[in-house]
């Protein structure tokens, strides 16, 4: 039976130190503590630590519920939403002044925030279109 040499148990401690510290990563990430990764090198132990890890709440999920009330956070999506909608709809109907004061509406609401650009850039565009008809 042949043993391994010295070159084998490095390569296997090297792959093994390169799966504890990818898993740590995603650990921390996920709000746990790091030193939850050494579990995932313990054979049938590392299945039910990705069965907790899956179907369990998260640290950053629970901290984020607590920094904000209660469907507070879906709130101005849904506002945004429907304010993107409605101008939509009015410039498909060819209300382009309407629909440009309402993007601008929408640039002002989201200033610094995705969808910021979009919106500016539609009030443009809508104006420009207007102005050549």
């Amino acid at each position: 039976m042949p043993s391994n040499g010295p070159g084998q148990t490095v390569l296997a401690i090297a792959f093994a130190a390169f799966f504890v510290w990818v898993w740590a990563l995603i650990f921390k990430k996920a709000g746990y503590p790091w030193v939850m990764a050494l579990l995932m090198i313990l054979p049938c132990i590392n299945a039910f630590v990705i069965l907790y890890f899956a179907f369990s709440q998260w640290p950053i999920e629970a901290e984020l519920a607590r920094c904000s009330p209660q469907g507070e956070r879906d709130k101005p999506t849904d506002r945004i939403d429907t304010m993107f909608r409605q101008a939509s709809a009015l410039e498909q109907r060819g209300e382009w002044e309407e629909a440009a004061k309402l993007f601008d509406i929408l640039s002002g609401e989201l200033r610094g925030l995705p969808g910021e650009g979009f919106a500016k850039h539609s009030a443009l565009r809508i104006r420009q279109r207007h102005a050549s008809s």
